[in-house]
């Protein structure tokens, strides 16, 4: 039995459109922040997370360089696949 809360959750999602859905929640919800925080763990154990320094230019290339790449490839593959998730669970049962 579904809840009423998944009931309001998918229509909000259809009400957006798979694309819209996989941009809003997929790259700039998971793809993004996700991103930042490789970024800032990667630098911080590169220069042992001392302070000083931390936002140097380094640390804002390799920011520059998540964001450029990984936050779209990663938020496009959680996106879809939720959305697909979400899909599944919507559709009857096969043989009824």
């Amino acid at each position: 039995m579904r809840s009423d809360t998944h009931v309001v959750l998918r229509e909000r999602a259809e009400a957006l459109g798979r694309r819209r859905f996989i941009l809003r929640y997929g790259v700039l919800g998971v793809g993004v922040p996700t991103s930042i925080g490789v970024a800032i763990l990667t630098h911080g154990f590169q220069s042992g997370f001392a302070l000083p320094g931390f936002f140097s230019f380094g640390f804002l290339a390799l920011l520059l360089f998540f964001l450029v790449t990984m936050a779209p490839l990663l938020g496009y593959i959680w996106g879809h696949m939720f959305w697909k998730i979400a899909d599944k669970r919507n559709d009857p049962p096969s043989g009824l």
